[in-house]
């Protein structure tokens, strides 16, 4: 799993003025789990959006932040039907809904996608 290169694109309903907090997609599968932190995020709000803020995330793996997760999720998971992906989205500052959060990958040159779901912490 460390050579796939995973992004998460998140639609929202309108636009912000404000940079929401992003936390983390956790996918877990049968008791497994892997956590992929946001290390790079990048936000649109132009006419391609749709009247709306798009934000793009570049996601990695921190063991050292995420100690706790045993990350051993395989790879037949991520293409399983069964697998579940949370990601908590948020701002103190303004209100919004999440209209769609989708992760993305590619294996063996083959793109895939995950939808996600808001994580209510």
């Amino acid at each position: 799993m460390k050579d796939i290169e995973f992004k998460l694109k998140i639609t929202l309903d309108r636009f912000i003025t404000t940079n929401p907090y992003l936390g983390a997609v956790t996918l877990e599968r049968d008791g497994r789990e892997y956590i992929l932190d946001v290390c790079q995020s990048y936000t649109y709000d132009d006419d391609d959006c749709e009247n709306g803020t798009t934000i793009q995330c570049d996601l990695e793996v921190d063991k050292d932040t995420f100690e706790d997760c045993k990350f051993n999720l395989k790879v037949k998971d991520l293409l399983s039907e069964d697998i579940s992906a949370e990601f908590y989205i948020g701002s103190e500052d303004e209100e919004f809904e999440v209209e769609e959060m989708l992760l993305t990958f590619e294996i063996d040159g083959k793109s895939h996608s995950i939808k996600v779901v808001e994580d209510w912490v």
